[in-house]
């Protein structure tokens, strides 16, 4: 028999019921976010309304977005003047989450503002604010306020207004809002990473779109400076190449060669505009144009040219005005690292060329100056790179075949190996070798010979119709290598100058043949470059399986290796078999648990096999060889490693995302 409930005992409870979840969800120490103020009075859980800002002025707020703003004014912060007449900011977030229509209408305004230049603004923030405009704008409590948090969420996830914030508030005074927008920036949820995915991205999915753009560009007869932003805008943040690239499209455009004053204009817009792939671009079209170095004032392209050749792979330590260039390759390998555990794909040359998608946007905000860009280096290392970095390392997302991949995460910058390939005559290149930019003659033929040594095993010319990047560089190498009056450096830049030949179908058995009594050095060039063409497909892990797996080698080879070269073997097998999932890859973890424990009693051997166990094991979630290793004849030696290794990966944790932080928590229980 069901029993009557008063009206009022009902709603007693009821309220009773809201407060707890009121009190499990709201912060001990009081407070609340308005926006999450806003979802509960929305699900009736509080009642009270947010807090209104009653001593802003609204007539300043009006003022400030009617008059026609800057860029860099422009994105998630509103500057206004108050009542004082002193200068204020206030979150545009907060102005569309606040209780009168009025304000509501300024961040609107605002909004409509920032949307109107490109660049600032993903697509999808822009659709949501078109759709929610008329209820965000009513006057009806329940409607303004679920369009409101809807929108508050597109804005609180659009990476490109998280890089226009960074810009706003990088006045001292806002350092705090600063940091907010540069941990948003440098990590990005995947829903922000979806929305703001660019619809040109890579010659191998969108060369069609490439053509097509190329052909309106064409057809509308933009002028130079037009051409010049819009290329750099659709598709310069990879080093295309053939009639892709921007001396292809100006080819095309002008019906042969761009003329002298095309290229003068093109290098004064490349100095104007300040960002580095301006400078690339305009040096590649400068220096494919056939008209020589002798016959133009090159000066500035030969002086961009040897900041993007000589910069550092890492930011830390870049010398003057190569800084730029180094933060940006960088920013690429991080974001690179960054979103090969997150984004749910394995397309190598997307996501590579994604992550120079936001290096060359993320550059734009950073203050210009040498000293500058290098402290942003650094916290960019010890901050976020490091961690983004061990856990890309210890994963080992599978990847597809890709040489921009490969020389991003590996090699040297593409796009220093794209301008040598644009070194037309011999003439040009020793001209480029003492003529005006930084660095000494030494130190540009030591960094010529360091590119010479890590492209000699990878073939170019295939994608010679996709990237700049070509047999072409080695061509350039090859002049810089004949007027060398050091024979001994004559000697070995020529040498690595000529690709490695590895056809013969015995060339793999007869590199790694008594590899381990060849010289150290010898030893990890020839295991890198093994580790590079599996990496681009050029070679199977099928057939370095069936050499480093033999009784031989285990035998007489890996105890002995040098460790950094078995570092490079085993990775090598390891990306191959996440990415193929070979019949033997159940086999190679155990492999490399059986050599660790061989060469346990050395520590630096201990520590550098250890860590390949774990990233084998966590690459293909197959934890069996740690267990073995810890429970094994050598697990004494092994056990105070991994109680170091639990408590880094425990403080990394939260950084992982998706998958990859799956992966890490079964390897910490077998680390227990």
């Amino acid at each position: 028999m069901e029993s009557e409930i008063a009206a009022s005992e009902l709603e007693r409870v009821h309220r009773a019921f809201m407060g707890r979840i009121a009190r499990a969800l709201l912060p001990e120490g009081g407070g609340i976010d308005r926006r999450d103020a806003l979802v509960l009075i929305d699900c009736d859980v509080i009642s009270a309304e947010p807090s209104v800002d009653s001593e802003e002025s609204i007539k300043g707020l009006r003022q400030a977005v009617a008059v026609p703003a800057a860029k860099a004014s422009l994105g998630p912060l509103l500057f206004y003047i108050n009542d004082s007449g002193s200068r204020s900011v206030v979150r545009v977030r907060d102005l569309l989450l606040d209780g009168r229509p009025e304000v509501r209408a300024v961040a609107v305004a605002h909004l409509e503002n920032t949307f109107a230049l490109p660049g600032l603004s993903s697509r999808h923030t822009r659709q949501e604010l078109d759709r929610l405009r008329p209820a965000l704008l009513a006057p009806d409590g329940s409607e303004w306020r679920r369009a409101a948090i809807n929108l508050v969420d597109a804005v609180d996830e659009d990476w490109l207004l998280g890089i226009a914030g960074v810009r706003q508030a990088q006045n001292p005074a806002l350092q705090e809002v600063w940091s907010e927008y540069v941990t948003m920036v440098l990590r990005p949820s995947l829903a922000s990473v979806n929305a703001c995915w660019p619809p040109i991205l890579c010659a191998g999915l969108h060369a069609e779109s490439m053509d097509q753009q190329a052909k309106a560009w064409q057809a509308e007869g933009c002028s130079s400076l037009a051409l010049y932003t819009a290329y750099l805008e659709a598709v310069g943040h990879i080093p295309l190449g053939g009639r892709r690239s921007l001396s292809g499209v100006l080819s095309m455009i002008n019906g042969g060669a761009p003329s002298e004053a095309v290229l003068v204009e093109l290098l004064d817009w490349a100095t104007n505009h300040g960002s580095p792939f301006a400078r690339y671009h305009a040096c590649e079209a400068v220096m494919s144009a056939g008209a020589g170095l002798a016959t133009l004032d090159q000066s500035r392209a030969a002086v961009w040219f040897w900041e993007i050749v000589l910069a550092p792979r890492d930011c830390v330590g870049a010398k003057g005005d190569c800084a730029a260039e180094s933060l940006v390759a960088q920013l690429a390998r991080y974001y690179l690292h960054y979103l090969q555990v997150r984004v749910p794909s394995d397309h190598g040359e997307a996501i590579t060329a994604m992550a120079w998608w936001m290096a060359m946007r993320m550059i734009t905000v950073i203050e210009n100056g040498a000293a500058r860009q290098r402290a942003f280096g650094e916290q960019l290392a010890q901050v976020y790179g490091s961690i983004a970095t061990d856990i890309w390392d210890l994963v080992a997302p599978p990847t597809s075949p890709s040489i921009l991949h490969c020389l991003t995460a590996f090699g040297p910058s593409p796009w220093a190996l794209s301008l040598l390939a644009t070194v037309g005559t011999e003439e040009d290149a020793q001209r480029l070798l003492t003529g005006p930019g930084p660095g000494t003659l030494d130190e540009r033929v030591h960094a010529l010979i360091a590119i010479a040594m890590q492209v000699a095993n990878l073939g170019l010319n295939g994608d010679h119709d996709l990237y700049r990047m070509s047999d072409g560089a080695r061509r350039m190498l090859g002049w810089i290598a004949s007027h060398q009056p050091d024979e001994a450096r004559n000697a070995i830049l020529k040498g690595w100058s000529e690709p490695v030949d590895w056809t013969p179908p015995d060339s793999l058995t007869k590199a790694l043949e008594g590899v381990e009594q060849e010289e150290v050095l010898i030893q990890r060039w020839r295991c890198h470059a093994i580790r590079q063409r599996v990496s681009v497909g050029a070679l199977a892990g099928d057939d370095l399986w069936g050499i480093v797996s033999s009784d031989a080698w285990k035998k007489s080879t890996w105890p002995v290796i040098d460790r950094i070269a078995a570092q490079a073997l085993g990775c090598a097998l390891v990306d191959d078999a996440a990415r193929r999932r070979p019949e033997w890859a159940p086999h190679l973890v155990h492999l490399l648990a059986e050599t660790a424990e061989q060469r346990a009693g050395n520590e630096e051997d201990r520590q550098a096999f250890f860590g390949l166990v774990l990233r084998g094991s966590c690459a293909m979630n197959a934890n069996s060889a740690i267990c073995r290793l810890l429970r094994g004849r050598a697990g004494h030696r092994f056990r105070p490693l991994a109680t170091v290794i639990r408590g880094n990966l425990e403080q990394v944790l939260p950084q992982a995302g998706g998958w990859a932080a799956g992966r890490l928590r079964a390897v910490l229980v077998d680390l227990a």
